[in-house]
């Protein structure tokens, strides 16, 4: 499943996605849509993912949580080119996202 737990509330989640990958060479912020906190990433030629692919595209949406009004959820899709390469191993989004807030 695509969804993760924050304990934060969404608008400060959804900050805190951006600020911590503003700064990272290997991912480029190609949308920043506050209104309907939504973040879009390109993962560069660089990034650790990209050996085995062309193209690995992240939308990530931060909504918040109905049960706790200081929780968040985040829910990602993954666009990914793999240059046709039949057997992948995807990667991990959920570390990657989870490494990313804890700094």
């Amino acid at each position: 499943m695509n969804t993760m737990y924050v304990e934060s509330t969404a608008v400060e989640c959804f900050k805190a996605i951006n600020e911590a990958f503003k700064d990272d060479a290997d991912v480029e912020i190609e949308v920043e849509d506050l209104d309907n906190m939504t973040t879009t990433l390109n993962l560069k030629s660089s990034h650790v993912f990209m050996t085995n692919f062309k193209m690995i595209k992240v939308t990530i949406t931060v909504t918040p949580h109905r049960e706790d009004e200081d929780g968040s959820l985040l829910q990602w899709i993954l666009e990914i080119d793999n240059g046709g390469i039949t057997r992948l191993e995807f990667p991990d989004i959920r570390e990657m996202i989870k490494n990313k807030l804890r700094k």
